[in-house]
Protein backbone atom coordinates (compact mmCIF):
# COMPACT_ATOMS: atom_id res chain seq x y z
CA UNK A 1 0.00 0.00 0.00
CA UNK A 2 1.37 3.45 -0.94
CA UNK A 3 0.26 6.73 0.60
CA UNK A 4 1.34 10.35 0.16
CA UNK A 5 2.23 12.53 3.12
CA UNK A 6 3.79 15.96 3.62
CA UNK A 7 7.60 16.00 3.88
CA UNK A 8 8.90 16.71 7.40
CA UNK A 9 5.49 16.84 9.09
CA UNK A 10 4.25 14.43 11.77
CA UNK A 11 1.93 11.94 10.09
CA UNK A 12 -0.40 9.12 11.03
CA UNK A 13 -0.62 6.16 8.67
CA UNK A 14 -3.41 3.59 8.71
CA UNK A 15 -3.16 -0.07 7.77
CA UNK A 16 -4.95 -3.37 8.39
CA UNK A 17 -3.49 -6.44 10.07
CA UNK A 18 -4.68 -9.89 9.03
CA UNK A 19 -4.60 -12.96 11.32
CA UNK A 20 -1.60 -15.16 10.48
CA UNK A 21 -2.60 -17.97 8.14
CA UNK A 22 -6.15 -16.68 7.83
CA UNK A 23 -8.19 -14.20 5.82
CA UNK A 24 -9.75 -12.23 8.66
CA UNK A 25 -8.60 -8.92 10.07
CA UNK A 26 -6.69 -9.09 13.36
CA UNK A 27 -9.56 -7.59 15.34
CA UNK A 28 -8.22 -8.53 18.79
CA UNK A 29 -5.68 -5.85 19.73
CA UNK A 30 -2.14 -7.22 19.52
CA UNK A 31 0.87 -6.34 21.65
CA UNK A 32 3.78 -4.94 19.67
CA UNK A 33 7.38 -5.65 20.64
CA UNK A 34 10.58 -3.85 19.68
CA UNK A 35 11.35 -4.62 16.06
CA UNK A 36 7.77 -5.33 15.02
CA UNK A 37 7.50 -1.95 13.28
CA UNK A 38 10.52 -0.70 11.36
CA UNK A 39 11.27 2.19 9.04
CA UNK A 40 13.60 2.69 6.10
CA UNK A 41 14.17 6.17 4.68
CA UNK A 42 15.25 6.50 1.03
CA UNK A 43 16.14 2.79 0.83
CA UNK A 44 18.44 3.02 3.87
CA UNK A 45 18.84 0.46 6.63
CA UNK A 46 15.72 -0.47 8.57
CA UNK A 47 15.44 0.73 12.17
CA UNK A 48 12.79 0.37 14.85
CA UNK A 49 10.11 3.06 14.97
CA UNK A 50 9.94 4.95 18.28
CA UNK A 51 6.13 4.56 18.38
CA UNK A 52 4.06 1.40 18.30
CA UNK A 53 0.83 1.07 16.31
CA UNK A 54 -2.52 1.55 18.01
CA UNK A 55 -5.58 -0.60 17.36
CA UNK A 56 -8.36 1.59 15.96
CA UNK A 57 -10.96 -1.21 15.77
CA UNK A 58 -12.04 -3.91 13.32
CA UNK A 59 -8.45 -4.90 12.55
CA UNK A 60 -7.37 -1.39 11.55
CA UNK A 61 -4.24 0.07 13.13
CA UNK A 62 -2.56 3.47 13.11
CA UNK A 63 1.09 4.45 13.51
CA UNK A 64 2.26 7.98 14.27
CA UNK A 65 5.47 8.93 12.48
CA UNK A 66 7.57 11.80 13.84
CA UNK A 67 8.77 14.85 11.91
CA UNK A 68 12.24 13.31 11.73
CA UNK A 69 10.88 10.02 10.37
CA UNK A 70 9.09 12.00 7.65
CA UNK A 71 12.25 13.65 6.29
CA UNK A 72 12.80 11.45 3.25
CA UNK A 73 11.53 11.22 -0.30
CA UNK A 74 10.47 7.58 0.09
CA UNK A 75 9.67 5.89 3.37
CA UNK A 76 9.02 2.19 3.90
CA UNK A 77 7.29 0.91 7.03
CA UNK A 78 7.17 -2.81 7.77
CA UNK A 79 4.93 -4.40 10.39
CA UNK A 80 6.31 -7.90 10.98
CA UNK A 81 5.53 -10.01 14.04
CA UNK A 82 8.85 -11.16 15.55
CA UNK A 83 7.28 -13.97 17.62
CA UNK A 84 6.81 -17.59 16.62
CA UNK A 85 4.16 -18.47 15.72
CA UNK A 86 3.26 -15.12 14.22
CA UNK A 87 0.01 -13.43 15.27
CA UNK A 88 -0.46 -11.50 12.00
CA UNK A 89 0.57 -11.55 8.36
CA UNK A 90 3.45 -9.25 7.40
CA UNK A 91 2.35 -5.79 6.30
CA UNK A 92 4.09 -2.86 4.59
CA UNK A 93 3.22 0.76 3.91
CA UNK A 94 5.18 2.84 1.40
CA UNK A 95 5.06 6.61 1.78
CA UNK A 96 5.88 9.12 -0.93
CA UNK A 97 6.41 12.63 0.39
CA UNK A 98 5.55 15.97 -1.20
CA UNK A 99 5.96 19.68 -0.54
CA UNK A 100 9.73 20.08 -0.15
CA UNK A 101 12.69 20.21 -2.52
CA UNK A 102 13.92 16.93 -0.96
CA UNK A 103 10.52 15.24 -1.25
CA UNK A 104 9.60 12.55 -3.77
CA UNK A 105 7.11 14.94 -5.39
CA UNK A 106 8.03 18.63 -5.41
CA UNK A 107 5.52 21.43 -5.96
CA UNK A 108 7.66 22.66 -8.84
CA UNK A 109 7.25 19.32 -10.62
CA UNK A 110 3.47 19.47 -10.16
CA UNK A 111 3.37 23.04 -11.50
CA UNK A 112 5.46 22.00 -14.51
CA UNK A 113 3.00 19.19 -15.29
CA UNK A 114 -0.01 21.47 -14.85
CA UNK A 115 1.40 24.30 -16.91
CA UNK A 116 2.75 21.96 -19.56
CA UNK A 117 -0.56 20.18 -20.19
CA UNK A 118 -2.21 21.09 -23.46
CA UNK A 119 -5.60 22.75 -22.90
CA UNK A 120 -7.18 20.70 -25.69
CA UNK A 121 -6.86 17.67 -23.37
CA UNK A 122 -9.37 19.17 -20.93
CA UNK A 123 -11.46 21.74 -22.81
CA UNK A 124 -14.40 19.43 -23.58
CA UNK A 125 -15.21 18.98 -19.88
CA UNK A 126 -14.04 22.39 -18.57
CA UNK A 127 -16.45 24.87 -17.02
CA UNK A 128 -16.55 28.48 -18.28
CA UNK A 129 -15.03 29.82 -15.07
CA UNK A 130 -12.30 27.19 -14.81
CA UNK A 131 -8.60 27.78 -15.43
CA UNK A 132 -9.02 26.01 -18.78
CA UNK A 133 -11.79 28.48 -19.67
CA UNK A 134 -9.55 31.44 -18.85
CA UNK A 135 -6.74 29.96 -20.93
CA UNK A 136 -9.10 29.37 -23.88
CA UNK A 137 -10.31 32.99 -23.75
CA UNK A 138 -6.70 34.19 -23.71
CA UNK A 139 -5.26 31.80 -26.32
CA UNK A 140 -8.09 30.75 -28.64
CA UNK A 141 -10.34 32.47 -31.13
CA UNK A 142 -12.83 34.88 -29.51
CA UNK A 143 -15.58 36.58 -31.55
CA UNK A 144 -17.50 39.66 -30.38
CA UNK A 145 -18.57 40.79 -33.85
CA UNK A 146 -22.25 40.06 -33.17
CA UNK A 147 -22.37 42.90 -30.63
CA UNK A 148 -24.55 41.17 -28.01
CA UNK A 149 -22.41 38.09 -27.26
CA UNK A 150 -18.81 37.07 -26.96
CA UNK A 151 -18.15 33.60 -28.32
CA UNK A 152 -15.07 31.68 -27.16
CA UNK A 153 -14.01 28.75 -29.33
CA UNK A 154 -12.15 25.57 -28.50
CA UNK A 155 -8.59 25.12 -29.71
CA UNK A 156 -9.81 23.84 -33.09
CA UNK A 157 -11.12 27.37 -33.80
CA UNK A 158 -14.59 26.25 -34.91
CA UNK A 159 -16.32 24.48 -32.00
CA UNK A 160 -17.99 26.85 -29.53
CA UNK A 161 -16.66 26.58 -25.97
CA UNK A 162 -18.93 29.25 -24.43
CA UNK A 163 -21.30 32.03 -25.40
CA UNK A 164 -21.48 34.94 -23.00
CA UNK A 165 -23.70 38.02 -23.18
CA UNK A 166 -22.06 41.43 -23.03
CA UNK A 167 -23.45 43.21 -19.96
CA UNK A 168 -23.92 46.94 -19.60
CA UNK A 169 -24.68 46.66 -15.87
CA UNK A 170 -23.07 49.39 -13.78
CA UNK A 171 -23.68 47.48 -10.53
CA UNK A 172 -20.50 45.44 -10.66
CA UNK A 173 -17.05 45.21 -12.16
CA UNK A 174 -17.92 42.37 -14.58
CA UNK A 175 -18.49 43.29 -18.21
CA UNK A 176 -19.78 39.88 -19.23
CA UNK A 177 -22.04 37.37 -17.58
CA UNK A 178 -22.31 33.68 -18.38
CA UNK A 179 -25.32 32.76 -20.50
CA UNK A 180 -24.53 29.14 -21.12
CA UNK A 181 -21.94 26.69 -22.33
CA UNK A 182 -22.19 24.99 -25.68
CA UNK A 183 -21.22 21.35 -25.81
Amino acid sequence: MEVWRSYGATATILFPLIDFGAQDFESTPVTFAAGDTQISKDEGAFANTPNNPAHEGNGMYSLVLTQNEMTAARIMITVIDQTSPKAWEDQAVIISTYGDSSAQHTLTAWADVLLGRDVDNVEAAAAVHSLAGVILRAMSRVDASGGANIITYRTNGSTTFATQAISDSASGPDIITEQGVAS
